[in-house]
C-alpha cells in the first residue's frame, strides 16, 4: 500500500474481497482455457433464447438509426427520461404502484447505487456523530462490506437457523437480536439483499414487512438489494411478493437479466432520495450509462421483458437448482453436510458442521510432501515467549504487518485489521456477559473451569467460589485484532496474506475429489481394489470433463447433467438379418437435444 495515498486512497486500493472476486470472474470469463467452468460470483448465465433477443434489439437499433442517444449524447444525472417513464408505467400496472418519475435513477450498476446510498445515510455525519449500516441477517453479499468511505461502518445480526428435511435448512432473521444492535449501535440505514447473495435465502414477506415497520419506527430508511429478485430477473422460486412504499429503497439491475456488461442499476426511492443520488451521479460520473436503458426501452414499453423472465430467465435458473438439489442429495446423502434450501439467485450455500480434516493435519502433511504452504496460525495458543515478541510489535495501524523467523525456516506473519480488532472486542463482551450470567445464577463448579471458550476467564476464589478473572479478561484485549499466518515461503508478507485469502481454490479441490470424482465413500479395504476404485472415478471424471468442454465449444444450450440425463433415454437397436447375418444399428427417435448431443459426439470423435 502507497504511503503517500489518503485514507480514501488507501482504503480503495486494497485488493478487497469484491475485487479478487471479481479479478478471479474476469480473466476466467477471458481467459481462452475451454477447461475452464464457472461455478459461481453471481455471473449471470449466457441464456442462447435471452441473448438472441437482445441482440436482436441491439441491431433493431443500429438497423433504424436509434443509436446516437444511446452512444452519443449524455442523458442527464438521473438517467434516461424515456427509460424512466417506461419503468414507471411498468411497475405501477403491474404492482398497483403510484410511482412517478422522480421516484427513479438510473446509476451505473447496482455496486454504484449501494456506495452513494451507504454513504449517504450512514459514515460521518454533521453533528460529528458516525451512524452504520445495519444488515439484519448474515451472511451477506461481499460487495457491500468495502463500500464505506469511513471505518467501522457496518454491523450485522447473525442469523436462527431453521433445520429442514432432507439435510437442507434456512436462515430466519433474529429479529430480538436485531432490535438489541438497534439499541446499542447507532444505525443509519438497513440494508437486505432479496434473494440473497451468497447463501440464496430469500426473507418471506413477513419479516420484509416486520424489517419495514421496525425501519420506520427508528425513522431509518430501509434498502432492499433485488437485483436477483422480481419483477426481472425473476430469479425467485418461492412465493413472496414486492412491495414498495417512501421509505423503502428498492434497487434492481439489469445485470442478472444477462447483460452484466451494460452496467445498469435502477434505485426506485422517495423524491429525496432520489434527487440526492442525481446530484452524486453528477458529481462521480456525469451521467448514467445509456445502453441499457437503450436497449430495454422498447422490451418494456411492449410488455416483452416481465414474461421473457417468467417464462425464459426463471425456468432456467429453477431448472439448475432442482439439479443442484438433485446432485447435493446424491453426494451428501451419506454425510453431515446440509444445503441451504434454494430459494432464489444463482448460488448453492452448503454448511458443514464438522470437517473431516483439520488445518493441524492438512499442515502436517504437506510439510511432510515438501510443499510451500500458507496456514492460520492460533497466536493465542502460544509459547510465553512468543506472544511477548508478537506484542512487541506494537501493531495498531489498520492493514500494518510484519513477520517474524521461526524454526526450520518457518515465518509467523502478524497482522493487525481494524475491522477485525473490533470483531474480537464485540465477542469478547459477549463472552463475558454470558460468562456473568452464568456467575450470578451460582451454578458454575469447580469442573467449569477450564480452557473451553470463555470459560479460561474463570478463577476459583477461596477454593470454594467462582468468578471472574476480569484482569485476565482485559489482557486478552491485546490480542485483538491481530491475525497469524505461518508459512515456509518467502514471499513477501502482504502476498502470504492475499494468498491465504485465496484458501478457497484448495477447499474446492478437496471438494471435487469427493463429489465430483466420487471417491469418497470407499467401501474397498485391499489396495488393489481401492486403486481399482479410485482410477474408474478418475476415468469417468475425465469422460465428464471432456463432455463439458464439448458442450461449451458448440454453446449447447443444456448443462452437462442435462447431457447425461439425455443420454440414458436414447436407446439404440441392434438387428441382425436371419439370411445375410449383417447386422444394423438402428437409433430410436430423438428430441431436437437428443439430436443435437449426438451430432456433437460425433463431430469429435466420428
Amino acid at each position: 500500500m502507497n504511503k503517500n495515498y489518503s485514507k480514501f486512497g488507501q482504503k480503495f486500493t486494497r485488493y478487497s474481497g469484491i475485487t479478487q472476486l471479481m479479478d478471479d470472474l474476469g480473466k476466467a470469463n477471458h481467459s481462452d482455457n475451454e477447461n475452464i467452468i464457472m461455478l459461481g460470483g453471481g455471473n449471470p448465465a449466457l441464456i442462447p433464447e435471452a441473448h438472441d433477443i437482445f441482440v436482436s434489439e441491439l441491431k433493431a437499433l443500429i438497423d433504424n438509426n436509434e443509436v446516437d442517444q444511446m452512444l452519443g449524447r449524455y442523458d442527464g444525472p438521473q438517467g434516461s427520461e424515456v427509460f424512466i417513464q417506461v419503468l414507471v408505467k411498468m411497475l405501477n400496472d403491474h404492482y398497483g404502484w403510484n410511482l412517478d418519475e422522480g421516484n427513479i435513477a438510473i446509476t451505473n450498476g447496482s455496486q454504484s447505487s449501494f456506495f452513494s446510498l451507504f454513504n449517504l445515510f450512514a459514515g460521518e455525519m454533521p453533528d460529528d456523530s458516525k451512524k452504520k449500516v445495519l444488515l439484519p441477517i448474515a451472511p451477506e453479499y461481499i460487495g457491500y462490506a468495502d463500500q464505506g468511505l469511513s471505518a467501522n461502518m457496518f454491523v450485522s445480526v447473525k442469523p436462527k437457523i431453521h433445520e429442514l428435511e432432507r439435510q437442507q435448512f434456512k436462515y430466519q432473521i433474529d429479529f430480538d437480536q436485531l432490535e438489541q444492535t438497534l439499541k446499542q449501535e447507532d444505525i443509519g440505514v438497513i440494508c437486505i439483499s432479496r434473494p440473497t447473495n451468497p447463501t440464496g435465502n430469500v426473507i418471506t414477506d413477513d419479516e420484509l414487512a416486520k424489517l419495514d415497520s421496525i425501519a420506520q419506527a427508528n425513522n431509518i430508511p430501509l434498502i432492499v438489494d433485488n437485483a436477483y429478485g422480481q419483477p426481472f430477473p425473476g430469479a425467485i422460486y418461492t412465493d413472496v411478493s414486492l412491495s414498495w412504499n417512501t421509505n423503502t429503497i428498492l434497487c434492481m439491475s439489469l445485470s442478472k437479466l444477462g447483460l452484466p456488461g451494460l452496467r445498469a442499476g435502477i434505485v426506485i426511492a422517495n423524491h429525496h432520495t432520489i434527487e440526492a443520488i442525481s446530484r452524486m451521479n453528477g458529481i462521480l460520473v456525469l451521467a448514467p450509462n445509456s445502453v441499457g436503458p437503450s436497449l430495454l426501452t422498447r422490451m418494456i414499453k411492449d410488455k416483452e421483458l416481465i414474461p421473457l423472465a417468467n417464462n425464459v430467465i426463471k425456468p432456467y435458473y429453477q431448472a439448475k437448482a432442482d439439479i443442484a438439489v438433485k446432485l447435493f442429495n446424491e453426494i451428501f446423502a451419506n454425510s453431515n453436510a446440509k444445503l441451504h434450501k434454494l430459494e432464489g439467485a444463482f448460488f448453492m450455500w452448503i454448511w458443514f458442521p464438522e470437517l473431516e480434516i483439520t488445518s493441524e493435519e492438512l499442515y502436517q502433511q504437506l510439510k511432510a510432501k515438501g510443499y510451500t504452504y500458507i496456514l492460520g496460525a492460533r497466536i493465542k495458543n502460544t509459547s510465553d515467549a512468543l506472544a511477548q515478541r508478537i506484542m512487541e510489535l506494537n501493531l495498531s495501524t489498520d492493514g500494518a504487518m510484519a513477520s517474524l523467523e521461526q524454526e526450520e525456516g518457518e515465518r509467523l506473519i502478524i497482522t493487525f485489521s481494524d475491522s477485525r480488532a473490533k470483531k474480537d472486542r464485540h465477542n469478547r463482551q459477549k463472552g463475558l456477559a454470558r460468562l456473568e450470567k452464568r456467575v450470578r445464577s451460582g451454578k458454575l463448579s469447580k469442573e467449569h473451569i477450564n480452557t473451553r471458550g470463555y470459560n479460561k476467564y474463570l478463577r476459583l476464589s477461596n477454593e470454594v467460589k467462582v468468578e471472574i478473572d476480569y484482569r485476565k479478561f482485559e489482557a486478552d484485549g491485546a490480542w485483538d485484532g491481530l491475525k497469524g499466518y505461518t508459512t515456509n515461503a518467502t514471499l513477501p508478507c502482504k502476498t502470504v496474506v492475499e494468498n491465504y485469502a485465496n484458501l478457497w481454490h484448495i477447499e474446492k479441490a478437496f471438494r471435487m475429489s469427493k463429489s465430483d470424482l466420487q471417491i469418497r465413500p470407499i467401501y474397498h479395504y485391499t489396495k488393489r481394489r481401492i486403486e481399482a476404485h479410485i482410477s474408474i472415478s478418475f476415468v469417468a471424471y475425465t469422460l465428464y470433463k471432456e463432455l463439458e468442454r464439448l458442450l461449451y465449444k458448440y454453446h449447447a444450450p443444456f448443462s452437462i447433467a442435462s447431457a447425461t440425463d439425455l443420454a440414458k433415454t436414447m436407446y439404440q437397436l441392434e438387428i441382425t438379418l436371419p439370411d445375410s447375418k449383417q447386422t444394423e444399428k438402428i437409433l430410436l427417435n430423438m428430441d431436437e437435444e437428443q439430436k443435437m448431443l449426438l451430432q456433437i459426439i460425433h463431430n469429435e470423435f466420428g
